[in-house]
């Protein structure tokens, strides 16, 4: 089977600079820090990216951050950041921010849906141990985090995940502002799109879809 890449800053932070390049073609690539995650530019089938105690960063000087099947952010603070979206040519996505927001601008369209990814280790007695970030849903963030979704060329779709928030696809919390932006597409959205009691702005070049039994909601 083909090699993945597993880079692991068990208590730091990992950094790539902008011009870095981490490529695992058709396989698997797992970046993951107690700290921060400063992503330079990241190719691979499916990528896991997750950061225990900080944020997700798009280095600055980047090309593209992730060109990938399979995308599963979580970090405990931002994925992305307002003024510097993380960036992406992805076809499905989630992502979590337990205490931040997040900002990713796909370049075509993107489906958010359950992604799980799995890498080998390499060890030190020649033996491999499988790591596995288990199936993750939806985009959530926690503590007020806004969500901003913008696909530039395509169709944003909108799918109910397994794992968490049952029934919802796009969940900011309290005050967590939300925006979904297919720019020169359309958004069809297959499950709830929700905000404690932020604004919630959906918009779309061609078709917005809102299918059989979807809530669009906040207080």
């Amino acid at each position: 089977s083909a090699g993945t890449i597993s880079v692991d800053a068990e208590t730091g932070v990992l950094t790539m600079s902008g011009t870095a390049n981490v490529t695992a073609t058709g396989s698997s690539v797992r970046l993951r820090s107690q700290g921060d995650i400063t992503v330079g530019n990241v190719t691979a089938t499916n990528v896991s990216i997750d950061s225990d105690s900080g944020s997700i960063i798009n280095a600055a000087g980047t090309t593209k951050n992730i060109t990938a099947a399979n995308l599963r952010l979580q970090a405990s603070g931002s994925i992305g950041a307002s003024a510097r979206h993380f960036t992406t040519n992805i076809d499905f996505i989630t992502g979590l921010a337990s205490n931040g927001s997040i900002y990713v601008t796909e370049d075509n369209g993107v489906t958010v849906q359950d992604v799980a990814v799995t890498v080998t280790d390499f060890n030190s007695n020649a033996g491999t141990t499988d790591v596995t970030d288990v199936a993750q849903s939806d985009l959530t963030t926690g503590v007020n985090g806004n969500i901003v979704l913008v696909a530039t060329l395509g169709d944003i779709t909108l799918n109910d995940g397994t794992a968490t928030n049952a029934g919802k696809a796009i969940s900011a919390n309290g005050s967590g502002r939300i925006l979904i932006d297919a720019s020169a597409g359309g958004v069809t959205a297959n499950a709830d799109i929700v905000s404690g009691a932020g604004h919630i702005t959906i918009k779309a070049d061609d078709d917005i879809i809102l299918t059989a039994g979807v809530d669009v909601q906040t207080a």
